[in-house]
């Protein structure tokens, strides 16, 4: 899955850019969608008054990957699951979001 990156630069050679195009080629070279860190946000919205302690940290595909402190958590979060689901989709304008994983926090149960 590793990409080999060519800089198209000979040895002794330097070339300089404004570190806003070097970021956004970084970005794009990683096949990262900036639109999607939205979701998070969303997710921080329509959650916080459910449970605590629940953290999106990641979209795997189009999986929001998301840690619990403890099993009751879970499953309270598996109730709204569908809810969220469709929230999260609706905010974004269209379907982002298919799952939700949970996984356990270091120390949770």
């Amino acid at each position: 899955m590793h990409e080999r990156f060519r800089t198209h630069l000979k040895t002794g050679e330097s070339h300089q850019m404004p570190a806003n195009q070097a970021v956004e080629g970084i970005l794009r070279a990683l096949r990262f969608d900036p639109q999607l860190y939205a979701v998070f946000e969303i997710w921080d919205k329509e959650t916080k008054t459910l449970v605590r302690g629940c953290e999106a940290t990641a979209i795997q595909g189009s999986r929001l990957v998301v840690t619990v402190p403890s099993a009751a958590h879970r499953q309270e979060l598996m109730y709204s699951k569908e809810r969220i689901l469709s929230r999260v989709n609706q905010a974004m304008g269209r379907r982002v979001i298919t799952d939700i994983q949970f996984e356990f926090s270091k120390g949770g149960n």
